[in-house]
């Protein structure tokens, strides 16, 4: 072997064994899990899905928190999963008078819970929630 490759492949060698120290707990994993792939790394996943439903009900209690100022009872709720079924599901549950439902072009998951009759349905078009939201500073 020439002396010449043998200084290229120590150099690689020596960069693999830099690179593998400082990322080990990674590299002891390298075949199973990648972080924050749902498929994969199923605690990241859960973390994520936790964290995004507090900030989630956190934003939805600020949203509704006029209303409850006025004496009204405003339940705010975040679950995961076919969104027609989990709507029905948790109005069931509650025994809700009325469901508030935006569209965004999904009439679908608005008609299925209507067909449900869990609840009377009151569908809002995106026009009229982006104006509200505009009033009051918020988006959702």
């Amino acid at each position: 072997m020439h002396p010449h490759y043998r200084r290229h492949i120590c150099a690689v060698l020596g960069y693999a064994l830099v690179a593998v120290v400082f990322t080990w707990p990674l590299a002891a994993h390298f075949g199973t899990h990648l972080t924050g792939s749902p498929a994969g790394d199923a605690g990241v996943y859960v973390w994520n899905q936790w964290v995004f439903q507090h900030e989630l009900l956190e934003h939805l209690d600020e949203v509704g928190r006029p209303l409850l100022e006025t004496g009204r009872p405003v339940h705010a709720a975040v679950q995961f999963g076919q969104p027609a079924r989990e709507i029905i599901n948790f109005a069931r549950k509650g025994q809700f008078d009325l469901i508030i439902m935006a569209t965004h072009g999904r009439s679908s998951v608005i008609a299925e819970v209507i067909r449900s009759g869990v609840a009377m349905v009151l569908v809002l078009p995106p026009a009229l929630v982006s104006q509200r939201d505009k009033q009051n500073g918020s988006s959702l």
